[in-house]
């Protein structure tokens, strides 16, 4: 409130819209969840505030204020000396809390052990996370050689990795664009994929069935990935299994995920 003199009445600031104020706070929420899960694709180097507002699109200042709300509240931490940012101990606390009922993991980790007893390798279980696949789970085969190239917790963009790249092909094609368009700079930090690329893979997998990814993230590394429907039939997980390439070929593609759909067929049927 203040005194207009050359009026001589007494002016109140026009009040705040409701729906600007929600649509305020709506897109501070948003941000900040925003990046909580780009810390977390970081987790273990850690990230800088400036590589977060690049990626983040948002400007410095905005970063800042939010990794600092972050900060305080526990769910993220600054590590020193490098000023990196990394997820603090609530976001633990959060991440085992919901891990401990979850019917999903429940259901699927007999069925990875089963996976890995058949195969010998290495199992992962991927949920979609917005834009992201997130790595839920993941079982070890005997062979002495581990494909062990992402870790529980760890997060990748939408179609990179071959349970992703289900998950991704499975979208409407109007989706699709969007998540390709969001995630444009992530694809491309795995050995320069580009969005064409991941087209015509996309294109690949639907004809196939399941996803390959065959050297593209790690040079002799390989994973065959399909995805897990919902009761509707819209999938929202997938179970992959990664090896050395010399040992999944592609003549071995067709056994691998036969051995994969009837570890999934069984655990469906358990609803």
């Amino acid at each position: 409130m203040k005194v207009n003199k050359k009026k001589n009445v007494i002016e109140t600031p026009s009040p705040v819209p409701r729906a600007a104020t929600a649509r305020s706070g709506t897109q501070s929420i948003e941000r900040a969840a925003q990046l909580l899960r780009l810390v977390a694709a970081h987790q273990r180097d850690g990230v800088r505030l400036t590589q977060l507002a690049d990626l983040a699109q948002l400007d410095v200042s905005t970063t800042y204020r939010i990794l600092k709300c972050l900060v305080e509240e526990g769910l993220i931490e600054q590590r020193m000396p490098d000023k990196a940012y990394a997820l603090g101990l609530l976001s633990f606390e959060i991440g085992l809390a919901a891990m401990q009922r979850s019917p999903l993991l429940e259901r699927a980790i007999p069925a990875m052990k089963a996976i890995a007893a058949e195969t010998g390798d290495t199992v992962y279980l991927v949920v979609r996370s917005g834009d992201e696949a997130v790595c839920l789970h993941r079982e070890e085969g005997s062979f002495p050689i581990k494909a062990l190239m992402l870790e529980v917790g760890g997060r990748r963009a939408l179609g990179v990795g071959a349970g992703g790249l289900h998950l991704l092909s499975s979208l409407a094609d109007d989706e699709i664009e969007q998540v390709c368009a969001r995630n444009r700079a992530a694809i491309a930090q795995f050995r320069g994929l580009s969005i064409a690329e991941l087209r015509d893979m996309v294109r690949d997998t639907r004809e196939r069935g399941y996803g390959v990814s065959r050297d593209r993230l790690t040079e002799g590394v390989s994973g065959i990935g399909v995805a897990i429907p919902n009761p509707d039939g819209t999938p929202y997980a997938a179970i992959s299994v990664a090896a050395i390439s010399s040992r999944l070929h592609p003549e071995r593609y067709a056994e691998v995920v036969k051995v994969i759909q009837h570890a999934i067929a069984r655990f469906l049927t358990e609803r």
